[in-house]
């Protein structure tokens, strides 16, 4: 009898154990999240200026790099750089770009992610009266306005990067050498793509500040010895005008200096 009464009372007592409903999920909302030093340094950095044309030699106020596989040279001024009234991150910008002996205004945004401090042993030629180094990363885009009958225009976006100095009055300056392989050795760096507007193909272009792109990316641009040349497969791909101060964004021929 002792037996079966122990048979009996099993399933009473695992029945006993299950449990009879699933425990309540716990939800929090999660706290709010400081903002950090790259973030803030958006609102107290206007790097307007150093994108904006100015009044300095051509070298300055137009930018160089390559548009496509072969190098073709890729010319550009920003004619207006304007940081967003209500969001520091953002720049508004207008310009023009020559590429195959055409020029075509542009207009669009940079938008700033961060901008951090940098070891003052990354800049090379850093002194000590510009003071601490940084580097502002973003992204671009700036969309080509059509001429008339064009059927090549189209809209660079990509990456950004610029590296820049701060000194004890709070101005703001290019570093033009540095280590830092986000802006292919200093200055600052557009690299991504432009993308035609009735077809929808990408190419590769790559834009440095002033003519650094001619000894900070290219490979063997110049040589020779008293009487410098331009390597032929270059002067080929549109880098033939390299010595000229011609100011083609005027749209108007000028006397060459």
């Amino acid at each position: 009898m002792q037996y079966k009464l122990l048979l009996l009372t099993l399933p009473v007592l695992f029945v006993a154990a299950r449990p009879n409903s699933t425990p309540p999920v716990k939800t929090s909302t999660p706290p709010a999240t400081a903002p950090t030093e790259g973030t803030a340094a958006l609102a107290r950095f206007n790097l307007a200026p150093l994108w904006r044309m100015g009044s300095g030699s051509n070298d300055d106020k137009v930018h160089n790099g390559f548009f496509g596989y072969g190098y073709r040279r890729l010319e550009l001024v920003f004619t207006s750089v304007q940081r967003d009234e209500k969001n520091p991150a953002l720049y508004h910008v207008q310009g023009k770009d020559r590429r195959y002996s055409i020029v075509r205004s542009f207009s669009g945004t940079f938008t700033l992610s961060a901008i951090r401090k940098a070891s003052a042993a990354d800049a090379v030629d850093l002194t000590t009266d510009q003071g601490q180094l940084y580097t502002a990363t973003g992204e671009f885009v700036l969309r080509e306005k059509a001429k008339p009958t064009d059927e090549a225009y189209g809209t660079f976006r990509g990456k950004l990067a610029v590296d820049l100095a701060r000194d004890a009055n709070g101005r703001l300056q290019l570093v033009t050498r540095t280590t830092n392989a986000a802006t292919r050795h200093g200055g600052f760096l557009l690299n991504g793509t432009w993308t035609d507007a009735r077809t929808g193909a990408a190419i590769d272009v790559l834009v440095k500040n002033g003519m650094a792109v001619t000894y900070q990316v290219l490979q063997d641009f110049e040589f020779g010895g008293r009487s410098v040349e331009i390597n032929p497969k270059y002067t080929r791909v549109g880098w033939d005008g390299y010595w000229s101060n011609e100011e083609w964004w005027a749209e108007k021929p000028v006397a060459r200096r």
